[in-house]
């Protein structure tokens, strides 16, 4: 198997399993294994940095567990809230959604 291979295994089989590191989140009412982070330090694949004004929190998932995709400002329901997506990207068929609350005064 090559390290290629090997990587996309451990994203599956550790990073996304439910025994592993991730836990199960509604996401749009569909009980799935994700990871859920509020880690705003995160760099982008374009090698800049998330930052606190993009995100509350950073989905992590499966694209294949999730809704089709969205466009930054539509709302996705996680867990019973209506959050706003900042950005969704995806790679090698793992989804990273940035998600925030709206503030009201």
């Amino acid at each position: 198997m090559s390290f290629k291979a090997d990587i996309e295994s451990d994203i599956y089989s550790v990073f996304l399993n439910d025994a592993e590191f991730a836990d199960y989140h509604r996401v749009e009412g569909k009980a799935i294994p994700c990871v859920l982070d509020s880690d705003k330090g995160q760099a982008k694949s374009d090698g800049s940095m998330y930052d606190l004004a993009e995100a509350d929190f950073i989905l992590i998932a499966k694209s294949s567990d999730l809704p089709p995709r969205k466009e930054a400002g539509a709302l996705l329901n996680l867990d019973g809230r209506e959050l706003t997506i900042s950005y969704w990207d995806e790679q090698s068929g793992v989804a990273v959604i940035g998600l925030y609350s709206a503030v009201t005064a």
